[in-house]
């Protein structure tokens, strides 16, 4: 687990449960292909049709040429629930998402930019593939239901000279972030419904590995943030209880500022921290109690949690 420097971006976390139901769809995910100069910045959309149902939580990996092309950034299109691009490691795009909505239509859902490095070649061709690892819609139980679908790349035709004309897709700019190294980061999700055999943590800093929690300013949500005092880890996370029902979320990601916390890095008393939020928390559902525990995961594989946090919106309006 490496560090990423002032990542503004938190992964939305809703209590679901899995339903691996399939729906019967004809859902095609691809890639759009283009033409570009040397040196252009280009827009790749990702497009999906004909899926009646909507999407509410996407997986997505886009490999390409990092010789011929230079990743920038994503751009959200049909899909405005929360997602997170991490395209740190050179020739790879790793979208997650998670919301509490269908997101409906056809055309892009995200779209990727790229600038084109600079080549002596004329008429080059570059592949993109697309691999789709989920692909979820909620049903009226609030059951994620898995959408069969196909899927295709894109390809990116170079051009040494002239005037190449491309069409951009974006409706939306999304916020950019800074990243401290070229390595490899992923952001993971799990959800459980037990709790597997830990260990409690023992810190030097009495913050490390504890919950802090406030709610968002303008909005029905509570952020929940936690800090560690090391990168060997293999992921942190929080293992969040409503109701009986228990919810697990982790990330090999961590981050020196988390967006819309009030909590600072040296107040979790660690060199790093990570953070999640409840969103759209139901006025009725105010009163209700959430248990959070933190934990981390240590490269041999233990679980070691820390203490287990109790509040609800109502506790910290």
């Amino acid at each position: 687990m490496r560090k990423f420097i002032s990542i503004l971006l938190i992964l939305c976390m809703s209590v679901l449960s899995y339903n691996f139901v399939t729906a019967e769809e004809n859902t095609t995910l691809e890639l759009g292909s283009l033409e570009a100069n040397s040196g252009d910045e280009i827009s790749v959309p990702i497009n999906i049709n004909n899926c009646a149902t909507g999407v509410a939580t996407v997986s997505i990996k886009v490999t390409y040429d990092s010789s011929r092309l230079k990743y920038i950034g994503m751009e959200q299109n049909i899909y405005q629930g929360t997602a997170i691009a991490n395209g740190n490691n050179p020739g790879e795009v790793l979208i997650n998402t998670m919301a509490i909505s269908n997101y409906k239509g056809d055309g892009a859902l995200f779209t990727l930019k790229f600038k084109v490095n600079d080549t002596d070649e004329k008429n080059v061709l570059t592949e993109l593939q697309l691999d789709v690892t989920e692909l979820f819609y909620l049903d009226n139980a609030y059951e994620l239901i898995n959408i069969e679908r196909s899927v295709s790349g894109g390809k990116v035709t170079i051009n040494q000279l002239g005037d190449i004309t491309t069409e951009s897709t974006t409706q939306k700019e999304t916020e950019t972030t800074t990243k401290a190294d070229t390595s490899t980061e992923t952001t993971t999700e799990t959800i459980t419904e037990t709790i597997t055999e830990t260990t409690t943590a023992d810190t030097t800093n009495e913050n490390v590995n504890t919950v802090m929690a406030n709610k968002v300013d303008g909005a029905n949500s509570i952020v929940f943030v936690s800090g560690v005092d090391s990168l060997d880890y293999s992921d942190v996370g929080f293992m969040f209880e409503v109701n009986g029902r228990i919810v697990e979320r982790s990330t090999d990601t961590v981050y020196s500022s988390i967006e819309n916390s009030k909590y600072t890095l040296n107040e979790t008393g660690g060199k790093y921290m990570y953070g999640f939020t409840i969103t759209d928390i139901d006025a009725t559902d105010f009163g209700t109690e959430i248990k959070v525990t933190p934990y981390f995961v240590t490269i041999d594989g233990e679980k070691v949690l820390g203490e287990t946090y109790v509040c609800s919106m109502e506790s910290l309006i």
